[in-house]
C-alpha cells in the first residue's frame, strides 16, 4: 500500500538562524498496523542550498493519544532518515526499514543551519509512505 504524505510541498528555511533547527510536519499519520515492512520515497522536484546546512525528511514512529484525540506524541527516535543536500532536483531516493514500524509513523521535514553563515535552504518535495509485510 502506497500512502502519499506530501505531493509537492514547497519549503523555505532561509531565515533559519546560524546554530539553529526548523521542522515541519509533512501529511497525515499513516497507521501501520498490520504490516512488518515500511518504505520512506521521497522525490527532490526543485532544491537550492548553499553554505553548509543540513536538510533530511525523518520518518518517526507516533503513538495517537486516545485522552486527546486530535495529539500525537512522537518517539524522540527516527525510524528511517533521508538526506536531502547531496541530491540534485530529479532525484529520486527510496529507503527501506524491515523490522515492524509500530502502530502509525509521520514523516518530518527538518534543517539545521551550522555553525558558520546561514544560508539559503528552499525546494519542493513529495514523500510516500509504501507499506507492505
Amino acid at each position: 500500500m502506497q500512502v502519499n504524505i506530501a505531493a509537492g510541498i514547497e519549503f523555505d528555511f532561509s531565515n533559519l538562524s546560524v546554530n539553529n533547527s526548523g521542522h515541519v510536519d509533512l501529511g497525515q499519520v499513516v497507521d501501520t498496523s498490520g504490516y512488518g515492512k515500511v518504505q520512506l520515497a521521497v522525490r527532490v522536484h526543485q532544491i537550492t542550498i548553499t553554505q553548509t546546512p543540513t536538510l533530511e525528511v525523518n520518518l518517526y514512529p507516533v503513538f495517537p493519544d486516545s485522552a486527546e484525540p486530535p495529539r500525537e506524541f512522537v518517539e524522540g527516535t527516527s525510524l528511517i532518515d533521508v538526506n536531502l543536500e547531496t541530491l540534485a532536483a530529479g532525484a529520486y531516493e527510496l529507503t527501506t526499514r524491515y523490522d515492524g514500524p509500530g502502530a502509525a509513523v509521520a514523516a518530518r521535514l527538518k534543517a539545521t543551519q551550522d555553525a558558520s553563515t546561514a544560508g539559503s535552504i528552499t525546494g519542493k518535495i513529495s514523500v510516500d509512505v509504501i507499506l507492505s509485510n
